[in-house]
């Protein structure tokens, strides 16, 4: 048996949903869940929604790019969990009242933030969060579009630790054909990223998130990551506060 519990009521789920129908079970359990999407979208609520293709997209990533070696099936998950994100936002883009849309993007968040996909890992990377909290804390902009735009030059900045995992993320989530140049491939993977974050009008580096950071605002902001650099971020690679303020240059 499946237990689903939501704020109001709980629903009990046979395997294979035996006793009612797909369309049923979407009625009654998932038109409570999907909240992710207001049913009536104004401009700043669709930007809102907007932003959380982002984060999702994030915390999947967060979770994927790791030095150790992964399970199979943990990988698999998070590749379906990012291109089901990639597919069905582009359809809300054009549709966002689309019911079934709505309710594959909110499946997936809940994917993305429960931990499943980092099972059997060190439990993930994390530093372009943390490195996205200080601009957002400084700047004030919206999380998910923080990252969108700090994310590229961060894996550009790691990526030479293993470049073979960004080459599988570029062919087996981002559709990059595969080739012998492994580099290439995994920095064609990581434009392919930033190429669907323009299509979710979501902003690639700080000028399009609409900042312009001073060289001491970027050494402020590394030095508080870092715990005034007797800290390192992440899991992929490590970094100091100096890889920091690299980092945010580069993301200008």
């Amino acid at each position: 048996m499946v237990r689903l519990e939501t704020a109001k009521t709980q629903f009990v789920v046979k395997p294979f949903l035996d006793e009612i129908s797909k369309m049923k079970f979407r009625e009654k359990v998932m038109g409570e869940l999907v909240g992710i999407v207001p049913r009536k979208l104004d401009v700043s609520t669709l930007l809102d929604v907007v932003r959380k293709y982002a984060d999702i997209m994030m915390h999947t990533m967060e979770r994927y790019f790791v030095l150790e070696d992964t399970m199979e099936i943990t990988d698999k998950i998070a590749q379906d969990v990012m291109k089901n994100v990639m597919k069905y936002a582009k359809i809300l883009k054009k549709d966002p009242e689309n019911y079934e849309a709505r309710a594959e993007i909110m499946w997936c968040g809940s994917l993305s933030h429960n931990g499943l996909t980092g099972c059997g890992t060190c439990g993930g990377d994390w530093a372009t969060h943390l490195i996205e909290h200080e601009l957002g804390g400084m700047f004030d902009v919206a999380h998910g579009a923080g990252l969108a735009a700090v994310w590229g030059s961060w894996a550009r900045y790691v990526m030479d630790e293993k470049p073979e995992r960004f080459a599988q993320f570029a062919v087996d989530v981002m559709g990059v054909e595969e080739s012998d140049d492994v580099k290439s491939t995994a920095l064609k993977g990581i434009e392919a990223v930033e190429e669907f974050y323009r299509m979710i009008e979501m902003p690639t580096n700080m000028k399009e998130l609409g900042i312009n950071p001073t060289d001491e605002q970027i050494k402020d902001m590394a030095m508080k990551a870092t715990n005034h650099d007797t800290q390192q971020l992440g899991a992929f690679k490590k970094l100091s506060a100096k890889d920091l303020v690299e980092i945010y240059k580069t993301a200008k």
